[in-house]
């Protein structure tokens, strides 16, 4: 099933970072699925799981990795961090979903705090 969705941070776009739904297993998603996309600079995202696009429906906890892809070669530079990074584990992020087909528009968006 399509999901995309939009990540903001204190109102504005994140404009880099990736989107992972992780299956929630106490929500009762035993897939073991996991779907990831990549946060475009107006903080769009879309899901693919693997080569399929889309995610299967069921309970997802979500994690935001608010950090560019990577550093400029052969530089070391500690993440950026654009949203605070409790957000980048299931176990404190406190985002859940449930993926449906009859999902309102902004069902997958996600408001950040710094």
């Amino acid at each position: 099933m399509p999901v995309s969705g939009k990540v903001t941070v204190d109102g504005e776009p994140l404009p880099y970072g990736q989107v992972v739904f992780q299956a929630d297993t106490e929500r009762g998603n035993k897939s073991g699925e996991e779907a990831r996309g990549s946060v475009g600079p107006d903080g769009s995202y879309t899901l693919a799981a693997g080569d399929r696009p889309g995610v299967s429906p069921g309970a997802y906890a979500v994690v935001i990795f608010a950090v560019p892809a990577s550093s400029p070669e052969g530089s070391y530079e500690p993440p950026k961090w654009a949203a605070n990074q409790r957000y980048s584990q299931a176990a404190t992020s406190g985002l859940r979903v449930t993926v449906k087909s009859d999902a309102p528009a902004g069902e997958y968006d996600f408001e950040l705090e710094k």
